[in-house]
């Protein structure tokens, strides 16, 4: 079964968090 999950990652850049949002249906795992 595939299921389009949407995984929510913290970043930080340059002291800034920001939120990077990653398809794991659509990126190899």
């Amino acid at each position: 079964m595939l299921k389009a999950r949407f995984s929510i990652l913290w970043k930080r850049n340059n002291g800034v968090w920001q939120i990077s949002h990653h398809h794991s249906s659509l990126e190899p795992i």
